[in-house]
């Protein structure tokens, strides 16, 4: 017997992939200091009459004991297509972690597909330069996504 095929509502597609800024300050490479880190943050915004998600990763690089000093950043927009994204968000014009329902299975692969662009342009956008050889490090996007939207959220919006 067949088993019967079953429609996924919650399809995402990607619709962009923008490489908004780099900026990089080369004078500030140290020779002898291998130890840089990253902070890393986010904006989202939705537009339900169209079904989209605006991601922004925004990744900022100093090194440990100059952490106001900015080596280098970078900034990427995603742009998703969710299925059904007004199902999830509320009628009120100002959307919040609390009051959003997109499942968290929605919210991690944004992320996660975020991260990966992010990781791609910033290794294109440091080839040739001194800093060539830093990557952005393979993050888990439940725990980013966690860190983003808050783990009662994405718990709550978990699928049963």
């Amino acid at each position: 017997m067949a088993k019967k095929k079953t429609q996924n509502t919650n399809s995402i597609k990607i619709q962009k992939i923008k490489d908004i800024s780099f900026e990089i300050k080369e004078n500030l490479f140290r020779e002898n200091d291998k130890i840089i880190g990253f902070n890393i943050g986010h904006t989202i915004g939705f537009n339900s009459d169209i079904n989209f998600a605006n991601f922004k990763l925004i990744v900022l690089y100093s090194y440990p004991d100059a952490p106001k000093e900015v080596v280098f950043k970078i900034e990427v927009e995603n742009v998703f297509e969710i299925s059904n994204l007004n199902m999830y968000l509320p009628k009120a014009k100002e959307i919040t972690n609390e009051n959003m329902k997109v499942p968290s299975e929605i919210l991690i692969a944004i992320v996660g597909i975020s991260i990966s662009h992010t990781r791609a342009l910033l290794a294109k956008n440091l080839a040739g330069t001194v800093f060539e050889d830093i990557y952005l490090p393979v993050l888990n996007s439940l725990q980013l996504a966690e860190f983003f939207f808050g783990k009662d959220i994405i718990t709550a919006n978990m699928s049963k």
